[in-house]
């Protein structure tokens, strides 16, 4: 069993969970498998994870300090399938957001062990990359 940091949250009428990037591998392919995984598909009910057998409480968002001038945090917002599984999450399309993703501005920190973990300086600017389907 693997144990990675992440935080759980609610927004609206959706849950995720949040990653930072540098915990989760860097192969998409193992990265999905993982995300996967971690929501328990691709059982319908998802029983073996923590997703809520819906897409709506299935929502992944991984996050990573930003390199690029003027944007403080760059995010991914993954939905992970609940019932077909999928080699890797090739389809991207643009999305709605969701509340679950608009709740990023709140998560400047995670908690790592006892310590903060600061996502750079924070000031709100947020690039918003397309949506990933895993």
């Amino acid at each position: 069993m693997e144990s990675i940091p992440c935080v759980l949250m609610r927004g609206g009428s959706s849950k995720g969970i949040f990653f930072l990037a540098k915990d989760l591998p860097a192969v998409a392919s193992e990265r999905d498998r993982l995300l996967r995984a971690a929501m328990g598909s691709p059982d319908p009910r998802q029983i073996d994870g923590i997703g809520g057998d819906d897409e709506q409480s299935s929502k992944v968002v991984i996050v990573q300090a930003s390199s690029r001038p003027g944007v403080d945090v760059e995010h991914l917002l993954a939905q992970v399938s609940v019932a077909r599984f999928r080699r890797r999450a090739a389809e991207q399309r643009q999305d709605r957001r969701n509340a679950c993703s608009d709740d990023l501005p709140h998560l400047q920190r995670l908690r790592r062990g006892g310590q903060q973990e600061v996502l750079g300086g924070f000031a709100g600017r947020l690039l918003r990359p397309p949506l990933v389907r895993v």
